[in-house]
């Protein structure tokens, strides 16, 4: 058996095992679906402090230091790129076996997130089949897309999960919220930016970019994006979905972003 072969039927065991519990049709959940996305890291080994510092400080920021108890389940689907583990399947189970050990921790501070954990062959897919998984659920209507080597600083973040969720709700032409590592400077990918608008009480900016770093999206708008040829995926697998970094092999998607999210994506301003 080859080692693609053996990968397959370890991740197939392996979904049986860590499967996340059945939805109850009835339960009222957060219309929010956290995603995050983790794959191999040769200085990580079977290490999952990164995955932890994402889903945590996530949970802090936006929920934590507003309000402990949300009146609904939060669904948080942590999603690993198999495929990265393809020369080691060993640090793939040591992973999968501590990210639920993660799970059970996390839910002792916070009882109401629902996890599962996925597979996927890369970012691109983790993206697509989690916008499909939002069309298909009658709950969700917003992704909350996060990596595993993202945190969150608490004490920038000003505005709760709810306070976002109802600006979006609000306001229809706002469809991606991207939290910013850095200042906006107003030159080179940041120069179609603008001051903030005062049509919302949150401080954005206008940004003509789409990245995978930290964003709240809303999925039937950026399900558009994702439906592009197989090589696109490809490209955005190798080298992210901000498509900048290659534009002659991002280029298609580069103009599907363009000709959809102009006008509709937002930084969120620090204050």
């Amino acid at each position: 058996m080859n080692m693609a072969a053996t990968l397959a039927l370890v991740v197939l065991w392996l979904t049986l095992a860590f499967a996340g519990e059945e939805e109850d049709a009835r339960e009222a959940r957060f219309p929010v679906a956290l995603v995050v996305h983790g794959g191999y890291r040769p200085t990580m080994e079977t290490d999952i402090t990164l995955y932890k510092l994402a889903i945590t400080s996530y949970l802090y920021s936006f929920f934590g230091q507003f309000e402990k108890t949300p009146r609904e389940a939060l669904e948080a689907y942590i999603w690993v790129d198999a495929s990265s583990y393809e020369d080691h399947i060993d640090t793939l189970e040591g992973v999968l076996h501590n990210l639920q050990g993660l799970i059970e921790e996390v839910n002792q501070d916070y009882h109401w997130v629902r996890f599962s954990l996925r597979f996927s062959r890369g970012i691109a897919e983790t993206y697509h089949r989690s916008l499909r998984m939002c069309e298909e659920k009658q709950w969700c209507n917003y992704l909350m897309f996060v990596e595993d080597d993202w945190m969150f600083e608490h004490s920038n973040i000003k505005h709760s999960a709810t306070e976002l969720l109802s600006l979006m709700q609000e306001h229809d032409w706002i469809n991606y919220i991207r939290f910013n590592k850095r200042v906006i400077t107003g030159i080179l990918f940041d120069s179609p930016c603008v001051v903030q608008d005062d049509r919302v009480p949150i401080p954005l900016t206008h940004t003509a970019g789409f990245s995978n770093n930290a964003h709240l999206c809303r999925s039937s708008a950026v399900q558009k994006l994702f439906d592009i040829t197989h090589d696109a995926r490809q490209a955005a697998n190798n080298w992210g979905l901000e498509c900048h970094q290659d534009m002659g092999k991002m280029d298609h998607l580069y103009r599907i972003l363009q000709s959809v999210t102009i006008g509709s994506q937002w930084n969120l301003l620090p204050e």
